[in-house]
């Protein structure tokens, strides 16, 4: 059975980590963080209690993979919504205008999102999840399969059987670093620049007259 290595347990290596091992493969998850056992904040993820929501796309894909994952999420609080419908959007230029469509969304705090998919990616026999493991270096041999070398309790442990690395670590990631160490041809690195940033606010027992909602 073919071996596979995700670094990083947020949303994209869960899910890189369920799609390989509906291929069949065997698959490791590493990650730096504590994970707690409950829908509950971690280090790696500040940005994980702002406001999130899933889009429709992005939905379906992540139920094509954990299959009752929409239940799941709704059973524990997660509101599904319309976009158009009822959703309050108020930019710089006004107010969007509200109304049925077609584009439905479901809102969940990330938290949530990502302790969900961990319970459904435990019950897979061939997936293991292994936390408080800190990434130390992944070295690269054409000839034979890379060494995933990574610190957990204090211990230094490698994984040398790995037909394939994918790294999902996110703004951490040192991939280029372990390629242009690998001998491997230095990538063109291209940033943009987008400008925006984002701010949420909870709101308790907030009762606002129904003309001031739109």
């Amino acid at each position: 059975m073919p071996k596979g290595i995700v670094i990083g347990a947020g949303i994209s290596g869960l899910l890189a980590a369920k799609a390989i091992s509906n291929a069949g493969w065997e698959v490791v998850v590493l990650d730096k963080d504590s994970l707690p056992d409950s829908p509950s904040p971690r280090k790696g993820t500040p940005q994980a209690v702002h406001a999130h929501m899933l889009l429709q796309a992005g939905l379906e894909a992540i139920e094509a993979l954990y299959p009752g994952f929409q239940c799941e999420l709704v059973s524990r609080g997660a509101v599904m919504a319309n976009m158009t419908r009822d959703w309050h959007t108020m930019l710089q230029e006004g107010t969007l205008v509200r109304g049925d469509s077609t584009l439905d969304f479901i809102s969940a705090s990330r938290l949530l999102i990502e302790y969900i998919l961990r319970e459904q990616l435990a019950q897979n026999p061939r997936l293991t999840l292994k936390d408080c493991s800190r990434i130390t270096n992944v070295e690269l041999r054409s000839e034979s399969p890379p060494i995933v070398y990574y610190s957990q309790d204090g211990k230094m442990r490698s994984i040398r059987d790995a037909d394939l690395v994918i790294d999902a670590s996110g703004r951490s990631s040192r991939c280029l670093q372990w390629l242009e160490a690998g001998g491997y041809e230095k990538v063109a690195v291209s940033t943009t620049t987008t400008r925006l940033g984002y701010a949420s606010c909870l709101y308790h027992n907030l009762r606002l007259p129904r003309s001031d909602l739109g």
